[in-house]
């Protein structure tokens, strides 16, 4: 690849380094807008010292799985890069800490070196989240996207010194729509209440332990005032136990009553939906992701088929005296 100013190369062949056999201990968090690793592997006989064959920046690919009937068989989470290498040694025994972060970690470090500007009218923000993704090196697509994401076309700009991040926070609050990481992607996804669920908890596959939280919405009405338009919504059985809690909200770049009506729609559905914040523990589910529909049967919480919706997921994977392979899942409305 090359500009007027420089010239940059990489081999086209990428050196792969499998340390399945040395794993220790492996716990990942994959959660809105963060996702980090910590891998421990062993290091007795100094395998990962000199030369390293580890390294900060380095991409690790950790992939979930079972033993089958057809052979171990894994699947891909969200990918990972290197940020910080620990070696550590006690009575003999040698081991390497490596910590890294998803495509998000990447988006943070990431800082904006002039302004980035778009005019109303000109990219929608599908585009706008194409291009920041592309600044650090993720591809980016849809599985769900919201008809706001296209027909948006909002004025925005990123100032000097901004990171990807918080640009990428700033252009969802105007969409219903969601992100996840997977590989070196990131995906839009629009949740909604009609999504049907991937898996059932408590009746089909065995919950280890919960706990179930309802704090109540934040807003039950929202006002949304827009160029020249107006808009509201109203979660009545929530009013009508606490009385209304009102969220405004006033962009012009709400040009149309349609846009102004969904903003006040997906506001209200984000309040309700984060008023609930259940914990469950589970065996591992290697191809649960992000945002994804289950449905959680507890007979003691009062639940039958209830949907809710992942918003956090730690895996959990340690060889000691304990083993240890499960996910703690975090769940909203929905």
């Amino acid at each position: 690849m090359s500009t007027p100013s420089g010239v940059w190369n990489a081999h086209l062949a990428a050196t792969t380094l499998d340390v399945t056999a040395d794993v220790l201990e492996c716990t990942m968090t994959d959660e809105p807008f963060a996702g980090t690793l910590r891998l421990v592997l062993r290091n007795d006989d100094g395998r990962y010292s000199a030369p390293p064959p580890v390294r900060i920046g380095a991409e690790v690919r950790i992939g979930t799985g079972y033993k089958t009937a057809s052979g171990p068989l894994a699947s891909d989470g969200p990918w990972c890069w290197i940020d910080g290498i620990e070696y550590r040694t006690h009575r003999g025994e040698g081991s390497v800490v490596i910590s890294g972060r998803n495509g998000w970690g990447l988006l943070e470090a990431w800082r904006a070196r002039r302004t980035y500007a778009w005019a109303v009218g000109q990219t929608n923000i599908f585009n706008i989240l194409l291009q920041l993704f592309a600044r650090v090196g993720l591809e980016f697509s849809s599985v769900s996207a919201s008809a706001d994401a296209t027909n948006l076309k909002p004025a925005f700009a990123i100032q000097p010194g901004e990171s990807g991040l918080t640009a990428v926070q700033r252009l969802l609050v105007m969409l219903s729509d969601a992100i996840y990481m997977e590989g070196q992607y990131g995906y839009l996804k629009n949740p909604l209440a009609s999504d049907a669920a991937v898996v059932d908890y408590g009746a089909t596959y065995p919950i280890l332990a919960a706990r179930y939280t309802n704090a109540g919405a934040k807003a039950n009405r929202v006002q949304v005032f827009g160029s020249t338009t107006f808009s509201e919504a109203f979660d009545w059985p929530s009013i009508d136990l606490a009385y209304d809690r009102v969220a405004h909200v006033s962009d012009r770049n709400l040009t149309t009553q349609a846009l102004t009506d969904s903003r006040a729609a997906a506001l209200l559905r984000h309040a309700l939906t984060e008023a609930r914040a259940d914990e469950i523990t589970v065996p591992v589910h290697c191809g649960l992701q992000l945002w994804d529909v289950i449905s959680v049967t507890d007979a003691g919480a009062g639940l039958v088929a209830a949907k809710r919706r992942v918003a956090g997921i730690e895996m959990r994977y340690s060889t000691g005296e304990r083993g240890t392979y499960e996910q703690r899942l975090t769940l909203r409305e929905a």
